[in-house]
């Protein structure tokens, strides 16, 4: 009866663990990742150096530039209308994408090599027609983190066998 409970548990909390992954867009067989999270937009910054320094206000630590790309080519992902996503250059912690009007900034969370977002959210409808922005910057600075399956399966493996260490010392 024990070792029922101490599998359906270990089975549960691998279950739990494994459930943890993140949706994926596709381009063909690429899997460039899921949304990345919007941060910030404003108006037209002119130049380099506005941009960094905006960039570092928002977050509120220094950024630097790592790389910054004109005419990037954006594909609409497989099965969406407005979903975009493009490969990055240099796998920043943030990027920012400009048109004439408007500069977002964005935290890539899922892929470090793709930029993935919903172009009709933050440029509007227009722009799925031509897919034309001024152009992308990459910024170095933070850090981001993305949780393993692996170690989400060991925490889950270690409260169930805590949880039977106490049930047991419960019994006797």
């Amino acid at each position: 009866m024990r070792m029922k409970k101490l599998l359906i548990g270990t089975a549960a909390a691998l279950a739990l663990s494994a459930s943890g992954t993140a949706f994926g867009y596709y381009i063909g067989t690429t899997d460039v990742g899921a949304l990345d999270t919007y941060v910030d937009d404003t108006g037209v910054l002119s130049g380099e150096q506005a941009e960094t320094d905006w960039v570092s206000g928002v977050l509120g630590f220094d950024v630097t530039l790592a790389d910054k790309t004109e005419n990037v080519d954006f594909t609409v992902v497989d099965g969406e209308t407005s979903i975009i996503a493009f490969e990055l250059m240099s796998g920043p912690g943030y990027y920012l994408v400009k048109d004439a009007q408007t500069t977002v900034l964005f935290q890539n969370v899922a892929s470090l090599f793709w930029g993935v977002f919903d172009l009709a959210s933050y440029f509007g409808t227009n722009k799925l027609e031509d897919l034309q922005l001024s152009h992308v910057t990459e910024f170095d600075g933070g850090t981001v983190t993305v949780p393993e399956p692996g170690t989400l399966a060991l925490l889950g493996l270690g409260l169930v066998g805590l949880g039977l260490a106490r049930r047991k010392n419960k019994a006797a």
